[in-house]
């Protein structure tokens, strides 16, 4: 993580000090009404998942899994495989685990649902990011509310379960991938690898994921590598020399 660190530090500075600014050019702005509307839209959608993530959990996948499994965790005093759990004590990905684990060692399984909680404020933070980056400050606002607002995520913000973390993990893996298209800076390519893996490490479907990008990174691949093949063509003949190298080549034939 120390390497990873260096490796990326102009990009994750790159990429705090524009936030900074777009958020202190956002408290300056004055904003269209339907954009105020969406805000506010979100503000009383957070302050209800807020209220949701306070309480003590009720919900059947927390209690019986993504809780269960962490408590045992501490009760025998190592991470190991828990195989009398009849769901998910066994070969399950651990990362979301891990972080509630050390939330019931902190505090308690509140700590956990905000934990969740915090992880869908900041996938919709990096939708809007992502929106605004590449096309404008409405349109990443949109985005943003659309996926907020989704009856799934705010029932997973009320709940700790792994999903929130999940998405997060695979959308910075996406933005970051994006950003290296763009940019062509390797510290965005390493941020994109070390995401896919923890997303993988989250869910077993981040393997679907972690494909997908390796995919897209294999297509960019190809690209730069037939345009590189196509301005050689250019270059050696469709000038005049070439066009003449190319003649005297086909009467050889």
């Amino acid at each position: 993580m120390v390497g990873m660190f260096f490796l990326t530090y102009n990009e994750i500075g790159d990429f705090i000090q524009q936030t900074k600014t777009k958020l202190k050019n956002l408290v300056d702005l004055k904003l269209p009404l339907i954009e105020t509307m969406v805000f506010v839209i979100l503000f009383v959608q957070i302050v209800f998942n807020l209220f949701g993530a306070s309480v003590l959990p009720s919900s059947w996948d927390a209690l019986s899994m993504h809780l269960a499994r962490p408590k045992e965790w501490i009760r025998l005093s190592r991470l190991t495989s828990v195989p009398y759990l009849r769901f998910g004590g066994g070969n399950f990905p651990h990362n979301i685990g891990i972080l509630y684990g050390m939330s019931l060692l902190v505090k308690d399984a509140i700590l956990a649902k905000l934990i969740s909680f915090a992880f869908g404020i900041l996938t919709a933070m990096g939708i809007y990011s992502l929106g605004e980056r590449y096309f404008s400050r409405r349109i990443g606002l949109f985005s943003a509310a659309i996926f907020y607002t989704t009856p799934i995520v705010s029932a997973a913000s009320a709940t700790a379960m792994a999903d929130l973390g999940f998405t997060f993990y695979a959308f910075l893996a996406v933005y970051a991938l994006i950003n290296w298209i763009t940019s062509r800076r390797r510290g965005w390519l390493i941020i994109s690898a070390v995401m896919s893996g923890l997303c993988l490490g989250s869910k077993h479907t981040g393997f679907l994921s972690m494909s997908i990008l390796s995919l897209g990174i294999l297509v960019d691949s190809f690209l730069s590598i037939l345009f590189i093949l196509t301005l050689i063509f250019q270059t050696f003949y469709l000038t005049p020399e070439g066009l003449t190298k190319g003649k005297q080549q086909m009467v050889k034939r």
